[in-house]
């Protein structure tokens, strides 16, 4: 149990009242250098030969059905990881189209986006998304988008999509804005000093 998916699963093998209905986590992933830890942008069937692109795409296939499987959720993290609140609407096209190319046929079509860098379309969560942003995102089948707010939990409901956001959780958030966590835990309780001091940049 190395990884987030294995140690969860054992977790709640240990402990079922954790998983609410058997609920999972939902995996956002970007596609820039492929899925899961196999290689599955085209460029490596030139460099590498198609049998080992095949045998790529066929481990990354099995990845995606034994999390779908498990009732895992995937969501889309952006193609190249860029911020999409920042970026001009031909760039968020040009990436999508990447995602539709190479990460679709694999994952499938997924109606979760979780922006990059938590970068909203917009700042304000009272603000209703319009634009031809949004109609990109929208157009692309997303209806569930997924900022970030480190300090609060909110969402917004339409009648075309749901809105909210997320806290990002890691060893230094905890260790140097423990403040954004004590309303649900004690991050001190946590953090495993052997593990060595959390780095201030991550």
């Amino acid at each position: 149990n190395f990884d987030f998916v294995t140690i969860l699963e054992k977790f709640i093998a240990e402990h079922p009242d954790f998983s609410y209905q058997g609920a999972r986590a939902v995996l956002a992933v970007t596609g820039y250098d492929g899925l899961f830890g196999y290689r599955t942008n085209p460029e490596v069937r030139e460099n590498q030969g198609s049998e080992y692109y095949a045998q790529q795409l066929s481990g990354a296939q099995k990845v995606v059905d034994a999390l779908k499987a498990a009732g895992y959720d995937l969501a889309c993290y952006s193609y190249e990881h860029v911020s999409y609140g920042d970026s001009a609407v031909e760039l968020i096209q040009g990436d999508l189209g990447l995602w539709e190319e190479q990460v679709v046929p694999i994952l499938g079509v997924v109606d979760i986006l979780v922006y990059p860098y938590g970068d909203d379309l917009y700042d304000s969560m009272t603000t209703t998304y319009e634009g031809d942003k949004f109609d990109t995102l929208y157009n692309a089948g997303f209806r569930i988008f997924v900022g970030m707010d480190n300090m609060s939990n909110s969402a917004q409901v339409t009648n075309s999509y749901f809105r909210q956001t997320r806290r990002w959780v890691t060893g230094a958030k905890m260790t140097y804005a423990s403040e954004n966590f004590t309303d649900l835990f004690n991050p001190a309780a946590v953090l495993n000093n052997q593990r060595g001091e959390v780095p201030v940049d991550e």
